[in-house]
């Protein structure tokens, strides 16, 4: 039971505050700026996508033999099995989570 409590206020804690933050400096951003059409346009652009596409992304980034995640990070070394293994699931998820924050 206190595991399941556990992984529920670790999935629901990060990303809520990741939201947050993000939400707030909506507020900070000046239309004067340039490049804010731009900026716009990529922050509100996973509140439009397509979720089939989203998923087949996402399949591809957290693939542990050429996804990717571990191509550009870990530059070649191999890489977690990132939707496989308990440790590395829940950040995983919540990395996932975090692709619709456009839509706060």
């Amino acid at each position: 039971m206190y595991a399941s409590l556990w992984n529920t206020a670790y999935y629901v804690l990060f990303p809520c505050l990741w939201r947050a933050v993000v939400a707030v400096s909506r507020f900070v951003v000046e239309p004067e700026i340039a490049g804010i059409s731009l900026f716009r346009t990529i922050f509100f652009l996973p509140s439009v996508t397509n979720m089939v596409a989203v998923s087949i992304l996402w399949m591809w980034v957290f693939n542990p033999e050429f996804g990717l995640l571990n191509r550009v990070c870990l530059l070649g070394i191999s890489g977690p099995l990132w939707l496989q293994s308990e440790t590395w699931a829940k950040p995983a998820l919540i990395l996932m989570s975090l692709w619709g924050v456009g839509g706060v």
